[in-house]
Parts: structure tokens; sequence; C-alpha cells
């Protein structure tokens, strides 16, 4: 006789919800007993607190508590730090509210590049921005530090645009190039 997979045991048959599941949850744990398994409610079930040494209670009372909910913003924050994240998120913080440490204006025309050992590389729009950035570099350096903490952005190198590449494609040979052949 072939057994329907679907077939109530007896001892179930006239359960339902949650009588069900602790049923069902009650015959596994006697079934872990029989094995010589070590039956509880689970290791990340909370457990009853005893009184501690000043016998006081442990558990929470109406006050706040590690368990209570915490906001976003506080436990990234303590997950940074306990991880040793800290300063990758300041250097992160440096080039995600660059308009807002530096202001409008000069956003506009220049934008951070790279971060490396404590110097930040600003990029500017034209030469004219680059030198009037170079002369206001003490007050920039305040306000990042304002923002991110000291010792995040130690110096600035702040660079005009690019020149012009000669480079085209994708293969290149070291050398004058197509000007090595003019007269």
């Amino acid at each position: 006789m072939s057994e329907d997979p679907f077939d109530v045991p007896e001892s179930l048959a006239g359960l339902t919800g949650i009588d069900l599941v602790r049923r069902v949850l009650e015959d596994a744990r006697g079934a872990a007993r029989v094995q010589g398994k070590d039956v509880g409610r689970g290791g990340k079930s909370p457990r009853r607190r005893v009184a501690g040494a000043g016998g006081r209670r442990a558990w929470s009372g109406p006050g706040p508590d590690s368990r209570d909910p915490q906001l976003l913003g506080a436990l990234t924050r303590d997950l940074a730090r306990s991880r040793g994240w800290s300063p990758r998120v300041a250097e992160g913080t440096v080039f995600g509210s660059w308009q807002g440490v530096v202001g409008d204006q000069i956003a506009e025309h220049a934008m951070p590049a790279t971060l490396r050992d404590g110097v930040l590389t600003v990029s500017a729009d034209s030469t004219a921005w680059a030198t009037q950035l170079r002369m206001v570099q003490a007050q920039i350096l305040a306000k990042i530090a304002a923002a991110v903490g000291d010792g995040v952005v130690t110096s600035l190198k702040i660079v005009g645009p690019g020149g012009p590449s000669w480079r085209k494609g994708r293969y290149h040979i070291a050398g004058r190039g197509p000007r090595d052949t003019y007269g």
C-alpha cells in the first residue's frame, strides 16, 4: 500500500494553524531528544537573564537598551568603527558631499579626482579656476576638515584641464608618432 505524501497523520488530523505548528515542533524536539541531542529553544532565542551580583536584574527596564530600535546612521557608524572602515568612510564622504562642503560655485567648476595618503587631487575645468582654487586652498582645507574630520585630507593638489590626446585607437607605439615623418 503506497502512502500519499499529503496524508496527515492521525495525531495531527484535527489541528490547524499555530496548534499544528506547535505539535510538529514538539514531535521534532522529541525525536531529537531520543537521538541524544540537546534540545532547547534555539541558539538565537532570548534567554531569561538572572539577577547579577548586585541583586539587580540584568534585563531591560523602561530605560533605553541596546536591544531597542536604533537609527540607521548610528548603526552604520558603529559598524564602520568596529570593522575599521571609518577612514574609508570619511574619504568617501569627501567625494559624496563635495558640493555641500565647498559650495555650489566651486563645485560647478572643480571636482575631486583622487584621494591618496591625505592628498586630495582636485580637477578644475579651466586654468583660471585652478589658479583661483590655489589661492583659497587653506579655506577649502578648513571646510573639508570641518565636514569630515581632521587628518582625512592634509593637502590639496589642484590641477587644470588636461591637454589633448594624440593617441587614437586601441594600439599605441612609443615615440613621436605621425609627426616623425614631417620635413
